[in-house]
């Protein structure tokens, strides 16, 4: 699990007018600069990031090298650096922070022999590559087997201040263990402001740490799901129930808060922190079970105590629900709800929170879930064949937006269906650019599976248009109004956008990647209100 609270990290792209090969990358409100193709069949990307000045960056396994290449303005390959030569061959970096026009790579290594895994920085300059600081140790994790050697994560204060290296240990299988993890609350100098080795208060085989965050007074918040006692399980409901643990004061302060509403299961969660440093929640319940949603929910807590500040729970609405959906399909609801029957979405996954200006913030939510199909076939010899397919499925997003009371401003539903096979859901999902109060929504589907969109008249005729993938471009204002439109349709040699590498910024650009064959493409993507 891994929520690093970055300027460089959320995810947005776009792409041709016409096909994504050409360089007419845009639209009115769209522009984006594409490199030249880029050689990637020793070459992959693994992280994108922005410098100070706004100099691209990336971290690429070349030749099985680890190297940090730093790009021109015509977006070609510039200077790089083998980071390998500097590390040992089972390094493993763990995340990359640009600070004090610095880059900063954080990296693991396992030492066998020592029975240690060790996490480590280096720091190079951003206008040649040169070392600034050489290897230096920040944390270590003892271990009693190479398959149990535990994890680290590094994330940012949202002011960027503040550093927080956190060390999850190898897990315990003993009955009754209970979890443990070690943190190293640093400044942006590399100063240490506290350290503590922290057992949390449940056993580690019922706790699932789903979020923690380092906020801007070097505070830890913790977000988890706990399951219930065995005895008070039950079929067809939920199992298990949501926690806050907070950690005030370098450590020594400890809080703890049962996250639940009055007559609804939480079944979807997520948080954010304000700048006084109250935190924000919001999800979807249920009235059933989990992985149902009946409507949404937002709480707000107070810093330190976790003290309830605000609350407020809103059902979606039968017009909510069928709203975009077929006639057919919207009658079969209808009758289900006049029976009495409960109307849910079902498998929907929080995927973003973003503060707004009323002193709320928006929630966005997509569906999402995998299934696998078994066939057994038999030809004439009597020859039996078994294959079993993963289908990925991502599906419509929702969007809410919350006032600072946690009322419900409004709410809004993007339409799309995208659905592969046994690829991991590689080129699925979606992107998302914010721009003032206006949202950008991204992503890869046939027409037919989005939005009622119109042709542009230069594609008007063209066969292929309705047959290829479209980027899709799915426009949502401050007053929850939409606009969809087509940025060009996908041919089969051109290079493919793959969402989940792209960065989103906080001034409304995005750093794009998009892979071809045997190529791949980075760019840079201006969104405009």
């Amino acid at each position: 699990m891994k929520k690093y609270i970055l300027a460089i990290v959320v995810s947005a792209l776009s792409f041709s007018n016409y096909v994504f090969a050409q360089s007419n990358f845009g639209s009115s409100s769209i522009s984006v600069d594409m490199s030249e193709p880029i050689d990637s069949r020793k070459n992959y990307i693994n992280q994108i990031f922005k410098g100070d000045d706004g100099t691209l960056f990336s971290i690429n396994n070349v030749s099985r090298n680890y190297t940090l290449i730093r790009y021109r303005d015509d977006l070609s390959e510039g200077a790089s650096v083998n980071l390998s030569e500097l590390m040992s061959r089972n390094a493993y970096i763990e995340n990359v922070v640009c600070i004090n026009n610095g880059i900063v790579v954080f990296f693991s290594e396992k030492d066998n022999r020592e029975k240690e895994n060790k996490l480590s920085y280096m720091t190079f300059d951003q206008d040649d590559l040169s070392v600034l600081e050489s290897t230096k140790e920040l944390s270590a994790i003892k271990f009693n087997s190479r398959l149990n050697t535990g994890n680290f994560d590094v994330a940012v204060s949202q002011d960027s201040s503040k550093i927080l290296v956190y060390a999850n240990t190898p897990y315990k299988r003993a009955k009754d263990a209970n979890d443990e993890v070690s943190v190293v609350v640093l400044t942006k100098d590399f100063d240490l402001i506290w350290e503590k080795n922290i057992t949390l208060p449940y056993e580690e085989k019922d706790f699932l740490i789903m979020n923690y965050n380092l906020d801007n007074n070097g505070n830890i918040q913790i977000l988890g799901r706990l399951k219930k006692e065995r005895s008070e399980r039950k079929k067809k409901t939920q199992n298990y129930t949501f926690h806050f643990i907070s950690y005030t004061d370098e450590g020594k302060s400890r809080e703890e808060h049962e996250l639940k509403l009055k007559e609804n299961f939480i079944s979807s969660i997520d948080y954010t922190v304000k700048e006084d440093g109250n935190l924000l929640c919001a999800g979807l319940y249920s009235k059933t079970a989990e992985n149902r949603a009946s409507g949404v929910f937002y709480l707000e807590l107070e810093q330190g105590t976790l003290d309830v500040v605000s609350e407020n729970v809103e059902e979606f609405g039968l017009d909510f629900f069928t709203e975009g959906l077929s006639e057919r399909a919207a009658e079969k609801l209808e009758k289900k709800a006049a029976k009495g029957k409960e109307i849910e979405f079902y498998e929907f996954e929080i995927r973003d929170l973003l503060p707004n200006s009323m002193g709320g913030l928006t929630m966005v939510a997509e569906q999402y879930y995998v299934y696998t199909t078994t066939t057994t076939t038999t030809n004439s010899n009597g020859t039996t064949t078994t294959r079993t397919v993963t289908h990925y499925i991502y599906n419509d997003i929702l969007v809410v937006e919350f006032d600072e009371t946690g009322e419900v401003v409004w709410k809004q539903k993007i339409h799309k269906y995208q659905h592969t096979t046994d690829d991991g859901g590689y080129y699925s999902g979606f992107n998302l650019v914010k721009n003032g109060e206006t949202l950008h929504f991204f992503f890869v589907t046939p027409l037919s599976n989005t939005e009622d969109i119109e042709l542009p008249e230069e594609m008007e005729g063209d066969k292929k248009a309705k047959k290829y993938y479209h980027y899709i471009h799915v426009e949502v204002d401050e007053n929850g109004k939409k606009q969809a439109e087509t940025l060009g349709y996908i041919s089969k040699k051109a290079h493919r956008p793959v969402v989940r590498e792209c960065v989103s910024l906080k001034d409304g650009t995005s750093l794009v990647f998009a892979k071809g064959r045997k190529t791949h493409q980075i760019g840079l993507l201006k969104t405009e209100n």
